[in-house]
């Protein structure tokens, strides 16, 4: 599921309604059992990209933290 964030995305206000758009459609996509693999490859990715992102950061550098979040994104990492 791809789905763009608003203009204000950078602001804490619209990363959380895109964060809610985001759980509202995937609540909304109907799951098969057949799903559960790709499912679980997925969240093994993020948790990886996640894990990757805070190794070198302290809870001081959110920015940073995000920065590299979102490089991760974008080069298909999650």
């Amino acid at each position: 599921m791809t789905r763009t964030t608003d203009a204000d995305a950078g602001s804490v206000a619209g990363l959380a309604s895109a964060g809610q758009r985001w759980v509202e459609g995937f609540g909304r996509a109907p799951l098969d059992p057949a799903d559960a693999p790709d499912l679980v490859e997925s969240a093994q990715r993020i948790t990886h990209a996640v894990a990757r992102a805070t190794r070198n950061l302290s809870w001081d550098t959110p920015d940073s933290f995000d920065a590299v979040l979102r490089q991760a994104e974008h080069s298909s990492d999650c």
